[in-house]
């Protein structure tokens, strides 16, 4: 899988970069006035696809240098004034897009990392502890694979039953309302079940 995500960013990144220099040509073709250049902002989107994060800030970079260079080929031409108001628009959409991506690719590689951590803590709960949720009327919703294999009973098996279905029979009716009652209030409980397998 890693293989594929590094040939899938190595040809974006080509694609930006060889965009570059296409858009460039074809904004060299046009009178400076025209907003070609706007055609560089799909090529930083193409920086979502790539892990390197500041790619985008490069790509604007060489977009902004491209795209006032342009205004040098043609010093003495009619409407030059609104040529350079229309590149600095241009630039500054190009600035703010490539803004927009980094955040994004910064928020993205954070929640990765985040989802990472919870399978890690996952991991461990899975390999130390017995873990169930209930809704409030005591069906299950989750249980952990720990909770599976020691009750045999698969977690579609467990799924959407209550847990009279793993009573041993041997807890006195109190000790299991106390227990509903701490559940049923919103809180942990905690203690010693003694349950049957399947």
């Amino acid at each position: 899988m890693g293989v594929v995500v590094r040939a899938v960013a190595r040809k974006g990144e080509s694609l930006a970069w060889g965009g570059l220099a296409i858009v460039f040509a074809i904004d060299s073709l046009f009178d400076a006035r025209d907003t070609v250049a706007l055609l560089y902002v799909p090529l930083l989107l193409l920086a979502l696809a790539v892990p390197k994060t500041r790619l985008a800030f490069w790509l604007a970079a060489v977009a902004t240098l491209l795209t006032l260079g342009d205004l040098g080929f043609a010093p003495h031409q009619p409407g030059l004034q609104y040529a350079i108001f229309n590149r600095l628009i241009t630039v500054l959409v190009l600035w703010v897009v490539a803004g927009a991506v980094v955040t994004y690719r910064i928020a993205a590689d954070e929640h990765l990392e985040s989802l990472r951590t919870l399978e890690g803590m996952q991991h461990a709960i899975d390999q130390s502890a017995i873990v169930a949720t209930t809704d409030v009327s005591g069906r299950i919703k989750f249980a952990n694979q720990k909770f599976c294999d020691i009750s045999k009973y698969s977690r579609e098996e467990l799924l959407g039953q209550d847990h009279r279905l793993l009573n041993s029979g041997l807890h006195s009716k109190e000790f299991i309302r106390t227990l509903w009652r701490t559940i049923a209030q919103g809180q942990v409980w905690r203690g010693e079940l003694r349950n049957r397998a399947k």
